[in-house]
């Protein structure tokens, strides 16, 4: 089955089939690929190494997929501490901003940080930078209250936890004008082994079962 996944608990090895799959086979190149890897990293949790087979095989290793590991243990924790919950954004008169803004952080923790997590991170940042400018422009004593709540009870978290990894600190000072869907910086850092899918290439070769042979021919 398309993206089905074997999982070898003794040697924490993650294999992927991507055969059939439209988005490719590459972590750095697709984000649909990098997304669905997340997903299975969360489902199987310890994982020391990657291999999305297609017509060969890519193979991540462990310092590799530490690096998604690590998204993945971001997104976990993220969910499990419920920041997205009307508490973390403040006291009921602030309820009425709630829609807006989970709608925000979803799209951050739960979307774009499986696809994109430099695109997450950067996000993240340009939104605190967004209410940090509303505070100083907000007359209201209480609406000015529930933007610093939501800073620092939301959006501060989300921040030092994607800083904790050691993705983000590896591009951190070059995300100038980054753009979302930009895969360039994970080309540099994602760089798999390529070998044949020789189990591919058997079934190519292998005859059918009431198959006849009809001809020959010579090399």
């Amino acid at each position: 089955m398309v993206c089905d996944y074997e999982y070898d608990e003794n040697r924490m090895r993650l294999k992927i089939n991507c055969l059939g799959c439209v988005f490719g086979s590459s972590i750095e190149d697709f984000e649909e690929c990098m997304a669905r890897t997340i997903d299975k990293i969360l489902e199987v949790k310890k994982v020391n190494s990657i291999v999305l087979v297609k017509n060969r095989e890519y193979e991540y290793g462990p310092e590799q997929t530490r690096l998604l590991v690590e998204i993945a243990e971001v997104i976990e924790n993220l969910i499990r501490e419920k920041i997205i919950s009307k508490k973390n954004m403040g006291p009921e008169w602030c309820d009425k901003y709630y829609p807006e803004r989970v709608s925000t952080v979803q799209h951050i923790v739960i979307d774009l940080a499986r696809r994109d997590p430099i695109g997450a991170y950067v996000e993240t940042v340009r939104e605190i930078r967004h209410v940090n400018m509303r505070i100083k422009r907000e007359f209201s004593e209480k609406k000015r209250q529930c933007l610093e709540i939501y800073r620092d009870s939301v959006l501060e978290v989300i921040r030092k936890k994607f800083e904790a990894t050691k993705l983000i600190q590896m591009v951190k000072d070059r995300l100038a004008g980054y753009h979302i869907g930009d895969r360039s910086l994970y080309r540099e850092i994602f760089m798999p082994s390529v070998r044949p899918n020789f189990m591919l290439t058997r079934f190519m070769i292998t005859p059918p079962k009431d198959g006849r042979s009809i001809d020959r021919y010579k090399v």
